[in-house]
């Protein structure tokens, strides 16, 4: 019983870690410069990979 106790308090961490970071991204805004940064690299990638 009490290694039970110990998984669950283990998991209940991590799920709570999880959270945190999800909660941090979910706060955190995105600049048109990143969002055209991110659609370059993400068009770079697709003609790199079709051209060779």
């Amino acid at each position: 019983m009490k290694e039970e106790i110990r998984v669950l308090e283990a998991r209940i961490e991590a799920l709570e870690k999880r959270l945190e970071k999800l909660e941090r991204r979910a706060t955190s805004t995105i600049t048109p410069e990143e969002v055209k940064a991110a659609v370059d690299r993400a068009i770079e990638g697709y003609l790199e990979k079709e051209c060779s």
